[in-house]
């Protein structure tokens, strides 16, 4: 098949994925409807699972047409917003308890965002898309640090692999002869840090650790996930979107605990 096939597939799996989230989130609702981390959580996903569904109609409809400022880029912003609000709700604290981490966060998301903008020149969109998703990895930032989710060994890894994409990212931009190379060489260490999360979340699993700080965790996964399907395109982004895929549900899953009576 080829890559716009396996794009479609991918996309349509991620889609019913997030239907049977929403419908899990749903059914917590149900069992804890006052409790605001699954509120939030439960319109998060809904609000991606609009966006995916605008995605793949307009996918379907007009093959090979570049996507216009569209709903679905102010669906991804109300994700970003929400998923924030969750965190929120699980994780109480200040942004004066976490400055350094929040601020470093703030730098990697607008530099992010304007690596975007200087890609696609489509100011309206990452201005939009970017300012909600930097407020969103400063609250997951606030989250970490509050909760104690990472030692210090795993908050320098996580800031020495946020500035190695950083740099990897601007290369891309600067050396343009290279371009197909560095795409390879900047997407490989970002998507070996959704791995790091994913087994940072693992072990949390397995240790039994507060359902708050699983939920955290699983949450910045999914937001380091995230940055790479921004940052790429290709065969990197369908692995991108693959473990997002396995994602989605260990962010419900983490929940239900919370949602026990």
């Amino acid at each position: 098949m080829s890559l716009t096939t396996w794009e479609t597939v991918i996309t349509g799996l991620n889609a019913a994925v997030l239907i049977g989230t929403v419908a899990g989130s749903i059914r917590l609702l149900r069992r804890r409807p006052r409790s605001l981390t699954v509120f939030y959580f439960h319109f998060a996903i809904i609000s991606d699972l609009t966006a995916m569904l605008y995605w793949l109609a307009f996918d379907l409809l007009l093959i090979q047409t570049r996507m216009p400022f569209a709903a679905n880029e102010f669906a991804e912003a109300a994700a970003f917003l929400m998923l924030a609000a969750s965190l929120n709700a699980a994780e109480g604290g200040s942004f004066r308890d976490a400055r350094t981490e929040v601020a470093l966060a703030a730098v990697f998301g607008v530099c992010n965002a304007a690596l975007w903008v200087t890609w696609n020149g489509e100011w309206a969109e990452f201005i939009l898309g970017g300012a909600a998703f930097t407020y969103f990895l400063c609250v997951c930032a606030r989250c970490l640090k509050h909760s104690g989710a990472l030692n210090r060994c795993q908050w320098i890894v996580l800031g020495a692999g946020s500035l190695v994409v950083l740099l990897l990212q601007l290369g891309w931009i600067a050396w343009a002869p290279a371009h197909p190379v560095m795409d390879h060489i900047a997407t490989a260490p970002a998507v070996a840090m959704v791995l790091l999360w994913i087994i940072r979340l693992v072990r949390a699993i397995r240790r039994g650790e507060s359902w708050q700080r699983r939920f955290i965790l699983a949450v910045c996964a999914f937001a380091w996930c995230t940055t790479v399907m921004y940052m790429t395109t290709g065969w990197w982004y369908l692995a991108a979107e693959l473990l997002n895929i396995i994602i989605t549900p260990l962010m419900l899953l983490q929940l239900e605990r919370e949602a026990e009576p």
